[in-house]
Order: structure tokens, then sequence, then C-alpha cells
């Protein structure tokens, strides 16, 4: 049975031929911020934005495109342990170390890179310790994606049993990095790998402990911790169970669904009551806007 019913969602809209991703809380904003993607394909002309709680004031934020580019796209917004918006952004057109890992602050409206070297091109989902003194990052190799340590002068391999890894997620208490992939030893090659089932881990803050949550899952999300350590939320589909919205303990990797359906990945709002999560362009969840 899910734990909410329709009845208990809320919508805001996006406009017109406009998509949303990727939300966070920011609490120096007191908003959420997600990732906003104007029209299908045009992946050089996404930005970030921010909406209140109750929907209102949706606009883009005010970050400077970076200089001698045609296009500057900003994705994958974190909220930072030092208050600041972290974000991937990247200079078009393509190739070559185009992508900057940048920091905004709401407060001084002051943005600069978060790290001092550039990255590959499309190089992306990134995670950080709240202290900010560790931070890793799905390498976005191809079909054969490894998680990475950040270091001080470039991505650090890590020696992780994964075929391929997909979105970290680092706790608020600093202690584990959540973190879907592809197992070890699955079998299969080419566009096969894109249909490998994952399953869920923590690895400890130190890198170097794995333990599995959740096995055998498809269509997974990235995953946001609630502020107490105690649940992931993602978008999952279970070998054995619907696909939708999931919340997932993290000391036994039981599994409770909150709603059936083809959601994206979503952000706990304050207070953990709810949380803020894409739908789909079909998705009939009745017609409230706000």
């Amino acid at each position: 049975t899910p734990l909410v019913g329709r009845d208990s969602i809320r919508l805001i809209r996006a406009p017109a031929e406009t998509t949303f991703h990727d939300p966070v809380w920011l609490p120096t904003l007191e908003s959420i911020v997600f990732t906003r993607s104007p029209a299908p394909g045009d992946a050089f002309l996404k930005d970030l934005a921010s909406v209140a709680l109750d929907g209102s004031g949706l606009e883009a934020l005010p970050l400077p495109d970076e200089p001698g580019c045609k296009y500057t796209s900003k994705v994958l917004p974190r909220a930072l342990g030092d208050g600041r918006l972290g974000y991937v952004q990247q200079c078009w057109p393509g190739g070559g170390r185009v992508v900057t890992l940048m920091a905004w602050d709401p407060h001084t409206k002051v943005a600069e890179a978060f790290i001092p070297y550039r990255l590959l091109f499309l190089q992306g989902p990134f995670a950080c310790s709240p202290d900010l003194s560790t931070c890793v990052i799905n390498d976005r190799d191809g079909l054969y994606e490894k998680l990475k340590r950040i270091g001080p002068n470039g991505l650090e391999r890590l020696d992780l049993p994964f075929e391929r890894a997909g979105f970290p997620s680092w706790s608020p208490d600093g202690r584990s990095i959540a973190i879907d992939a592809v197992p070890e030893g699955a079998d299969g090659s080419g566009l096969d790998r894109l249909e490998l089932p994952r399953d869920l881990y923590l690895l400890s803050a130190d890198l170097d402990r794995l333990r599995p949550l959740v096995r055998d899952i498809t269509n997974v999300s990235a995953a946001a911790w609630s502020s107490d350590n105690r649940w992931l939320a993602l978008a999952l589909k279970p070998k054995d169970g619907p696909e939708g919205l999931y919340l997932v303990e993290a000391a036994t990797g039981k599994l409770v669904l909150v709603l059936a359906g083809e959601f994206g990945a979503p952000a706990w709002l304050p207070g953990d009551a709810s949380l803020a999560v894409p739908i789909g362009i079909d998705a009939n969840f009745g017609d409230d806007e706000g």
C-alpha cells in the first residue's frame, strides 16, 4: 500500500516546453533549487532556477556564464555544507576539459570554481561530505562509469566492485555515501549494459567499506537523505514490486512505497514531512496548481 494518496500531492507546474530535474532544498535561499531544461534535446541551454515552497517566485538563479563560451549550461545542483550551492558548469560546444565544478554563495551572489582544475566533457554527479573535506564524482565514462575521489590535483581512482557507478549522495552526519551501482561481474556488453540491474549501497566516509542495502533494482534515481540520516528517498523499480517513489531505511534496507509511478530524483523539504520530486509530463496527479 502506498504511503501517501494522490490527494496529498500538490503540483508546481513547469512553464510550457520546460522540464524540472534534480531538485534540492537550499536552506540559505529557503527555496527549492533545480535544473531547468527549456526544450527537449537542448542540453547546452540548461540552467538552475529556484521556487518557493508555495510555488511562487520561480526564477533563474543569477549565475554568470563562462567567458568565451557560446553557451554555458548549469546542472546538478547540490547543497554544500557551508551553505553555498554546488553545481556542474559546462562550456559548449563540448569536447575536452570543458566542465567546471562551481560553488555559488546566495548571500554574496558570487560564483567561483570549487576545485582548481577542469573536468572532461559531461562529467557530472558529485557529492561532498558536510565539512567539504572529501568529495566524490561519477566520471561518466560511457557505459563503464566509475566513482572517483575529487583530489587536489585531479580525480583519483577508487577500488570499488562496480561495473557501473550511479549517483552518489552523502549523509547529513557525514558517515555514509548512498550510491547505486551495477555490481562487479554482471553479465552484459554494449548497449545491454543499460538494462543491467543495480544494487543500492552505503559506502563509508573513508571510501573503503561497502554495505549493500537493496538488491536487483532498475530505473534508479539519485537518493536523498532525511535530515536524521534514517531514510533515503529515491525513485526505483524493485525486482518484485511496482515502480515508484520509495523510502529505504538506511539501517535495514527496508523498502516503503511512497507512491507508484514514474518519478525523477526527489529532495526532502524542511522537517522531513514532505518531498519535492519531478514527475513526467504525462502523469495525472490531479489539477491543483501551486
